[in-house]
Parts: structure tokens; C-alpha cells; sequence
């Protein structure tokens, strides 16, 4: 597959954010964090999300990252704003 190219990039203060946006994403997760991460076999990634997105998203992300060998799992926090911020 061709290397992981961004649609689009969003400032987030001195920082910019890569973004993309297409059907079947998902899916490639496993390989897009091989391209943009320090990422290897046996590497361990814990993936923060609220329960909806776990239960609409998490089977798929899981798997996806399982199939490229990295050890996922997934930690859940509560739904809201309250559990966007690390204060």
C-alpha cells in the first residue's frame, strides 16, 4: 500500500494536526500507525474511548490493530466533555 497521506491539516495551537476522512479507515488503522509511529510487532497501545464509540468502533479498531501485530486494548471513560481534558 502507498505511505499514508493526510487530506488535510488542522492548527491546534503551535502544533498541526494530520486528518483524514474516507470510508473503510478503520480497517487500515493497524498499518497507518506503522507509517506514522515508532511502531513494531509487540508493540503495546492502550486506545482511550467513551462506551459509543467503544461499541460502535472498537471491535473493528481492535482487530485492526491486532492483525498488524501490535497488543491493543481499549480503556473506557465516561461519555462527555468532562473526560476530554487530562486535568
Amino acid at each position: 500500500m502507498p505511505p499514508y497521506v493526510p487530506d488535510f491539516t488542522v492548527p491546534i495551537g503551535a502544533r498541526r494536526t494530520a486528518v483524514t476522512i474516507r470510508t473503510g479507515l478503520l480497517a487500515e488503522l493497524g498499518r497507518l500507525l506503522w507509517d506514522l509511529a515508532d511502531v513494531r510487532t509487540g508493540s503495546r497501545l492502550c486506545v482511550v474511548a467513551d462506551e459509543h464509540v467503544a461499541q460502535l468502533h472498537g471491535t473493528r479498531m481492535l482487530e485492526s490493530l491486532k492483525a498488524t501485530g501490535l497488543c491493543a486494548e481499549c480503556r473506557l471513560v465516561p461519555r462527555g466533555e468532562a473526560s476530554k481534558s487530562l486535568a
